[in-house]
């Protein structure tokens, strides 16, 4: 019998009748009466060596859970260990871990995992598994919850004056220092939360559900422009920007994009050359984010070795902020061009190695695509609610919107789209924290989740009809235009398709 709990996203295997658990006889009255009688059954022997065979199924069915235990445990962990250092005790139904710590019992009746294994596994009794707990740990939820009531209570009630005023209000730029996420990528060392991918997807998630000119505005700072320092950075660099962007005090921003090097970036033409102890710096960079709001900016620039990195303060001599792109949404967030002028900067101020600095940006990206899918899926999780409230307020013909079945339909493909592109982006997400590169998943997570918000605000948009389409009155609106640039930077829907065939070409067909 198969039995499923969708809360754990679980699939129990069970025998017909486990032990201990009364299910009607199907026995004939005579052979009742011969059992109590003490009558060996006719078929006894062959009874006996069932069991035999389903003890021993059950014991290749333990040592395949346990195999995949291991498989599921971080490299750093020692996972080739994993298969002598765990002990499996049949009696009890109890696994313990190499250091002898007895994984606790999980409401449901199974074994819940350390946090660090990612993974559960279960036996008791006749049921026998490995599965993937959806389950978003308490603390993790508090984050998220904080966050959306942010959104929603103190950032939302505002988006109209934020998009005809195309700036941040000081007290939201104030809330979102009093969540501390401007220090969200920040070590705790150097004063930020120090969150993990994971965890950061579903703050972002959060933030996708208000104005993206707020979401660029945080994610910017606290991605390559930060995350870059903190993993290529060195001591003194870190000591230096770290802690002044944990608080918000320093804004970073993160500056590729050139006119002829978008989607593109092994073509960008901006130069360094070392002079002395400086570096001169001449280009132009175009749709940088923060750009005039910004402290430093974490800059690439092609150098005699290649394409490396520097941190480039704004204050430096020969750097100039050019045009502020007018754009169709994001208001809020300022994107500009930075023009570098035989911009002096000191050597110090590389980042890690000359020429490595394509590399510092590829690690980068994965974490970057997985975030903003992140928030791709929180703009349609509320474009979602958004229009399924209009359907049922509305009426036409007689009758509430969400009662025509063509409407209904259309929310139910919303529903299930933005489903299946979160879990995409918490998979994508959980992958890196163990370690992975998680090329191909967060291509796949960043094109399904852009493509999908794009559909379904488009789809909510047709649900409001014309109210929909006048600009200040309902949210929607603002939504779909805010969302149309997430299938553009970066890296376009189509970079990410190719991304995702290169990978299937080398033979990385599906994640294991």
């Amino acid at each position: 019998m198969v039995r499923n709990h969708g809360g754990c996203g679980v699939v129990h295997h069970q025998s017909r009748q486990p032990q201990g658990q009364a299910y009607p006889s199907r026995e004939s009255g005579v052979s009742v009466r011969r059992r109590q009688e003490g009558a060996v059954h006719p078929h006894a022997g062959r009874n006996r060596a069932r069991r035999r065979q389903s003890r021993s199924a059950r014991a290749t069915v333990r040592a395949q859970v346990l195999d995949r235990v291991a498989r599921l445990f971080p490299p750093e962990s020692g996972s080739r260990r994993v298969r002598k250092n765990l002990a499996h005790s049949t009696r009890s139904g109890r696994v313990f871990a190499a250091s002898g710590e007895q994984l606790s019992p999980c409401a449901r009746g199974g074994l819940h995992l350390p946090q660090r294994w990612h993974s559960n596994a279960r036996h008791s009794g006749n049921i026998q598994e490995v599965f993937v707990d959806f389950r978003i740990a308490p603390e993790d939820r508090l984050l998220a919850d904080s966050v959306r009531a942010f959104v929603e209570e103190e950032v939302n009630p505002r988006w109209q004056e934020i998009d005809r005023e195309d700036r941040l209000p000081s007290d939201v730029i104030a809330g979102v220092q009093r969540l501390g996420l401007f220090g969200m990528s920040v070590p705790p060392e150097y004063g930020g939360l120090g969150l993990s991918v994971l965890q950061k997807a579903l703050v972002h998630e959060q933030l996708g559900r208000g104005p993206w000119g707020l979401a660029s505005f945080v994610s910017v700072h606290t991605g390559i422009g930060c995350v870059g320092i903190v993993r290529f950075g060195s001591a003194e660099q870190k000591q230096r920007y770290l802690p002044k962007m944990a608080t918000g005090e320093w804004l970073g921003s993160f500056a590729l994009t050139e006119p002829e090097a978008g989607s593109d970036a092994g073509a960008l033409r901006t130069q360094a050359e070392r002079v002395g102890d400086h570096w001169v710096l001449r280009g132009r960079k175009i749709f940088i984010t923060n750009a005039p709001l910004a402290h430093q900016y974490f800059l690439f620039a092609r150098t005699a070795r290649g394409i490396s990195a520097f941190i480039v303060d704004r204050d430096s001599p020969g750097l100039q902020i050019g045009s502020i792109f007018d754009t169709l949404g994001h208001q809020g967030s300022q994107i500009s061009e930075v023009v570098l002028d035989d911009c002096r900067i000191p050597a110090s101020a590389l980042v890690g190695e000359e020429g490595q600095g394509f590399e510092y940006a590829k690690r980068t990206l994965a974490e970057g695509r997985t975030t903003l899918a992140a928030r791709c899926v929180g703009a349609a999780q509320k474009a979602l609610e958004l229009a399924l409230e209009y359907a049922q307020q509305r009426h036409t013909f007689g009758k509430p919107l969400i009662e025509h079945q063509s409407i209904a339909f259309r929310l139910a493909q919303m529903s299930a789209r933005t489903e299946a592109a979160r879990l995409l982006v918490y998979r994508s997400a959980w992958l890196l924290d163990q370690g992975s590169p998680a090329i191909r998943e967060s291509s796949t997570a960043k094109l399904v989740a852009a493509e999908n918000a794009w559909q379904t605000v488009d789809d909510a948009m047709q649900i409001f009809g014309g109210n929909g389409y006048v600009r200040g009155e309902y949210m929607i609106e603002r939504i779909w235009r805010d969302v149309r640039v997430a299938r553009v930077y970066d890296g376009s829907s189509e970079v990410q398709q190719i991304v995702i065939a290169q990978r299937l070409r080398k033979g990385d067909v599906e994640t294991r």
